[in-house]
């Protein structure tokens, strides 16, 4: 079939992951298409990862490196890898048995840069009927920004959305996940790789990056199941950190070679992530943060209003 012709290769970074790795490269060699490799990139570990890896010595090409971040790893995994395309897959996730023969079917159909598929979450060992809704319900504007870019040529459920939608619907709060892409190798090259800055929504970063310069395929399928486990089980925690990551990464987009309009989408974006950490603060016990990041926000156009009259109910103003 013309999908075997595209050559993928899958990227695992790998840190204190013992007890979840297991799940992680079984999903990867268990595929119905295999991967033409799988690259894990132990990040200096220093629990039993190396032994759970030494498992699938005879499916993996293990590369160690001293502690540096996943961004890092991802990108020393895609350094050496062969493929195409990239696949990159977290140690906490794992994927449904046919992520890369539909991934390949689509490479193989459509010219694909960037391709990007829905998710579920779900507890280690659970069954495919108590995974969480598909991610993009919790995105209900997604589908304004899908209309009018599907693709007839193809299975029903692809679009492709042309650079400045690309970046409007990343701006607008739709997560970027490794586990759920395929990305072609050089485009990832391109522009500039990972970026180890951040140890936190480096795929925020890379997404924006690609979607800057590429148009952006939207499988609307799940292609990733992400794992719950102690690191983001708590919401409110794990949002903190989240959106604390993505104001990091909207901030580097205010620099002078990015044009005007631009930069105004993204002071949008940056009033609309003050404003959803501030409130995540007020939930969650914590109101001298939340005061604080809702006066940062004012910074910013979009919600000054509402961050008015929430600092007015609270009697700051």
């Amino acid at each position: 079939m013309a999908h075997t012709d595209v050559s993928v290769s899958v990227v695992i970074p790998a840190y204190n992951c013992a007890d979840t790795i297991g799940t992680a490269i079984q999903s990867a060699v268990a595929q119905t298409s295999p991967a033409d490799e799988i690259i894990v990139v132990d990040d200096g570990s220093e629990d039993d990862t190396l032994s759970e890896l030494a498992r699938f010595d005879q499916h993996i090409n293990l590369i160690q490196q001293a502690n540096q971040g996943a961004a890092i790893a991802r990108q020393t995994g895609t350094n050496v890898a062969r493929g195409e395309y990239i696949a990159y897959l977290d140690a906490d996730d794992w994927w449904p048995s046919g992520k890369l023969a539909e991934a390949r079917e689509l490479l193989a159909r459509e010219p694909i840069h960037f391709l990007m598929a829905d998710l579920r979450r779900a507890r280690p060992g659970a069954r495919p009927d108590e995974y969480s809704e598909r991610n993009i319900t919790h995105f209900p504007r997604t589908q304004k920004h899908l209309e009018g870019h599907l693709i007839s040529s193809t299975p029903h459920n692809l679009y492709r959305l042309p650079v400045e939608r690309a970046v409007r619907l990343l701006l607008s709060g739709f997560p970027v996940f490794p586990s759920a892409t395929v990305i072609r190798r050089a485009a990832i090259q391109s522009v500039g790789g990972w970026d180890g800055r951040f140890r936190r929504c480096q795929d925020f970063d890379l997404g924006l990056r690609l979607a800057e310069q590429y148009p952006l395929h939207f499988y609307d399928s799940v292609h990733a199941i992400l794992g719950i486990h102690d690191g983001n089980e708590d919401q409110r925690f794990y949002s903190i950190m989240q959106l604390s990551g993505d104001i990091q990464v909207l901030k580097t987009r205010l620099g002078g070679q990015y044009p005007s309009e631009y930069k105004k989408r993204v002071a949008r974006a940056l009033s609309n992530k003050h404003y959803s950490l501030a409130k995540t603060y007020a939930t969650s016990g914590r109101p001298t943060q939340s005061i604080r990041t809702y006066v940062k926000g004012l910074r910013w156009p979009g919600n000054r209003l509402k961050i008015f009259c929430r600092l007015s109910f609270l009697g700051r103003f």
